[in-house]
């Protein structure tokens, strides 16, 4: 059912947006499914599918954003909305755990190893981003 979802959403994408934004799109997507397969095999010595890469990002981007939903809804109900110190160590921790836990749970990985293709793989895409926004504008 989630792949029909998917579907929708990509067919709604290049039906609605220009055909550069839909090029640089594809182009990314391509580019994140490559690095973490190769960080993966580099890192780990495991030899990942491009779809079991893409998954792990989106894995990954879940838990973040349930972390993020989480951190908002305790926020909400108790009124804390600055994180100083500790707490804020804390709660980047919890985010960083988070998004981690995407890649090890997908790949199969230890912890180790999903840190540094999570750390790895951030890295790279993040300035592949930066070269493709400086490109597109």
């Amino acid at each position: 059912m989630h792949y029909l979802l998917l579907i929708g959403f990509g067919l709604f994408v290049v039906f609605l947006a220009p055909l550069k934004v839909t090029a640089a799109i594809l182009l990314t997507l391509v580019v994140v499914a490559v690095t973490v397969k190769v960080v993966t095999r580099t890192v780990a010595q495991t030899d990942v599918s491009l779809g079991s890469s893409l998954g792990a990002v989106a894995l990954a981007l879940a838990f973040a954003a349930i972390m993020l939903f989480t951190l908002f809804s305790f926020s909400v109900g108790t009124g804390i909305t600055q994180f100083f110190g500790l707490s804020a160590i804390l709660v980047l921790a919890a985010f960083l755990a988070s998004y981690v836990l995407g890649f090890k749970l997908a790949l199969h990985l230890t912890w180790g190893s999903g840190s540094l293709v999570a750390l790895i793989a951030t890295v790279i895409t993040a300035a592949f981003f930066f070269g493709l926004r400086r490109i597109l504008q």
